[in-house]
């Protein structure tokens, strides 16, 4: 328990799926995911993963256009694998620049 006397870790998964579901698809990858290990179980629900829009992030940095690269295209086809693989069939939308046509592909298939 820390010292506040709370004990985040302990919360049911349900409510932590709540409190998580209220995230932007980056503050989910830069934050629960990393507290432990039953977040990051919980983080990986298909209900969390049912869209996948990094556009915001996109729009809110102007020199994103100039992000492009090869490792940074292999990173977003990373993510887009990862969440196709935790929504378990349940990805209806999909918004997202810097990926491959074979993540597409990927995500399509599944």
């Amino acid at each position: 328990m820390e010292e506040d006397g709370s004990d985040w870790g302990g919360l049911a998964p349900e409510i932590l799926i709540n409190i998580i579901s209220r995230l932007t698809i980056q503050e989910l990858w830069t934050g629960p995911m990393f507290v432990q290990k039953s977040w990051l179980t919980v983080c990986r629900d298909p209900y969390l993963w049912s869209i996948f829009d990094l556009e915001p992030w996109f729009d809110s940095y102007p020199e994103s256009t100039h992000l492009w690269s090869p490792e940074f295209e292999q990173k977003v086809d990373l993510m887009l694998r990862s969440v196709v693989d935790w929504s378990e069939g349940g990805l209806t939308k999909i918004r997202v620049r810097h990926c491959s046509d074979h993540a597409l592909s990927y995500a399509a298939d599944r």
